[in-house]
């Protein structure tokens, strides 16, 4: 076509907007090496076109969804990617005789204005056109061309490049279904409903199945002797734990597995020979556990206790050491009154060094001790009017008692005529057990020469000591054995100092009060007499006392 094929002017628009222009081509074609799926061929790109862009890559999608030749596939890919950076368009409005150019043909156009000489234009669209001319209407064509050139379509074999290596998927095979981790069984008491009696709980967690399609889980149970095992429910996927309440004791076998949504189910992941106690086992220990001076009293505060079965019918039990740094239970006494097991407070006597406290529940199963350190500071000071120190002789009056070396303690309970072969005799203080009782009487009391108001403070330190280690030597029932190891066990010995007071000369004939316990106390008294309790609730352990004194202050203000 040139100029005499026109019927009015040529017109050609500006170049594409950048947002529609690109420099590379990736997509896809149907491959047989990959089970006809959808597959990329390797992506078309062009460093002369990246360099008129300004060395930005700019990629176009081009799928072929009914090519199945990675060869073919790249082809057509560098046509469209070439025959896209021809980009000029140009409106031909032609007269009739130009009918022959059709769609998809390749023409050559001559024109001086544009200084094209039979340049190559594809022909994108032909549209017939009728228009009034001078001697009527007459019928046209309007032609939308799109440059070309015969490079676009040059290819050679070796611009083929292979194709990525086809990596089938692994597909799951829901058939084989992770197992979850053995279950951890803990135990735990609560409240029945509605106020009915304290019962077992058992809990059991596991790690969660790695199977992506999981469904749930199933739990079950059983005693270890038996061959049948129950139901204990399932959980949703997302939970790894299930409570079995109001258990009965014994040794159980526990075990969990994974559920898909298909139906599969894993291996059985199992927990063998797990004791479950029941309401027999012991308290958890205290927690929070504080201490505060307030006035001549030490205010102890802690969490409300977990366990159903302290809560209900036990209770809280108190000890102390004079000792503020390294004190143990073993090496404490009671101090105070013990306090319903729903408290969270008590006001013990104020006493420099170590407090320790623990639960008892319902059954009288004893927890963990908990410490708190008193380091003494108080509203006021106090001087000492009197005192008396016992230790390390003790030569007071002995009842049950008797001096080791420098320790006061129980005296044996079988007297030497009755021991059997002297060989065979483990311990000389203790042989045949011990008294569960003593009382050690001060050699001498404190006298203040008149009527005082005064504030009198025992110090005691006493250690509990296994003496009969073997089980062929103990004699208490072992249902009341504290420690079932032999261990030092705090609970199954004491000691305590009381006293008794007169406004009399004692060098007279004083009329004195009761005897009472005496930890730290205000009193209004001219002298005073002190004693010392030992006790032993199991005849393996007794107390052993290495410091044991009472002092009279006077408030300094």
């Amino acid at each position: 076509l040139d100029e005499d094929d026109l019927r009015g002017p040529l017109k050609v628009p500006t170049r594409r907007a950048r947002r529609d222009s690109f420099n590379a081509l990736k997509g896809t074609y149907v491959s047989p090496l990959n089970d006809w799926q959808p597959s990329d061929y390797p992506a078309i790109t062009s460093t002369t076109y990246e360099t008129q862009d300004g060395g930005i890559r700019v990629y176009n999608e081009l799928d072929q969804p009914y090519t199945s030749r990675s060869g073919q596939a790249q082809r057509a890919a560098k046509i469209t990617l070439a025959r896209n950076r021809f980009e000029r368009i140009a409106h031909y409005p032609a007269m009739l005789r130009a009918y022959d150019a059709r769609p998809g043909d390749n023409i050559a156009v001559t024109n001086t204005r544009w200084s094209w000489a039979a340049k190559p234009f594809e022909v994108l669209e032909r549209k017939p056109i009728i228009e009034k001319g001078a001697r009527g209407p007459y019928l046209g064509l309007d032609y939308i061309l799109n440059e070309t050139d015969q490079s676009i379509f040059a290819w050679a074999s070796t611009e083929e490049q292979a194709d990525a290596p086809v990596i089938p998927p692994t597909l799951p095979d829901w058939s084989k279904v992770p197992a979850p981790g053995a279950p951890a069984v803990t135990e735990s008491t609560f409240e029945g409903r509605e106020g009915s009696d304290v019962k077992a709980r058992v809990t059991l967690n596991w790690i969660a199945s790695t199977s992506g399609a999981l469904d749930g889980y199933e739990v079950e149970y059983k005693l270890s002797a038996s061959s049948t095992w129950s139901s204990a429910g399932g959980t949703a996927a997302e939970i790894t734990s299930l409570d079995l309440d109001d258990v009965t004791p014994g040794t159980y076998d526990f075990r969990v597995r994974a559920r898909t949504s298909v139906g599969a189910r894993s291996a059985w992941s199992t927990t063998l020979n797990r004791v479950v106690f029941g309401l027999a086992a012991d308290p958890v220990a205290i927690t929070g556990l504080t201490g505060l001076p307030l006035g001549g009293q030490f205010v102890l505060r802690w969490t409300l206790h977990a366990d159903a079965d302290v809560r209900r019918g036990g209770h809280i039990e108190f000890r102390h050491s004079p000792q503020t740094s390294g004190a143990t239970a073993a090496e404490s006494t009671t101090i105070g009154d013990r306090v319903d097991g729903r408290s969270t407070t008590a006001f013990l006597p104020f006493k420099t060094g170590t407090y320790f406290a623990r639960a008892v529940d319902k059954l009288g199963h004893a927890g963990p001790w908990a410490s708190v350190v008193n380091i003494g500071d108080t509203l006021f000071a106090w001087s000492t009017l009197g005192s008396i120190q016992e230790d390390a002789t003790f030569p007071g009056t002995h009842s049950g008692t008797v001096v080791v070396g420098s320790v006061l303690t129980l005296d044996g309970a079988t007297p030497i005529d009755s021991w059997g072969l002297v060989d065979s005799v483990l311990d000389w203080d203790s042989e045949g057990g011990i008294v569960a009782t003593g009382t050690y009487t001060f050699s001498a009391g404190i006298d203040l020469g008149s009527v005082q108001r005064v504030r009198l403070r025992s110090h005691i330190r006493a250690t509990t000591v296994n003496v009969r280690d073997l089980f062929d030597t103990r004699l208490a029932n072992i249902d009341d054995w504290e420690s079932f190891d032999g261990t030092t066990a705090p609970g199954a010995a004491d000691a305590w100092v009381e006293v008794r007071s007169t406004n009399d000369n004692p060098s007279g004939s004083p009329t004195w009060s009761a005897w009472q316990r005496l930890d730290v106390a205000e009193f209004n008294a001219r002298a005073f007499q002190f004693r010392a309790q030992l006790r032993s609730n199991d005849s393996a352990y007794r107390p052993e006392v290495r410091e044991l004194r009472a002092y009279a202050e006077d408030p300094t203000l």
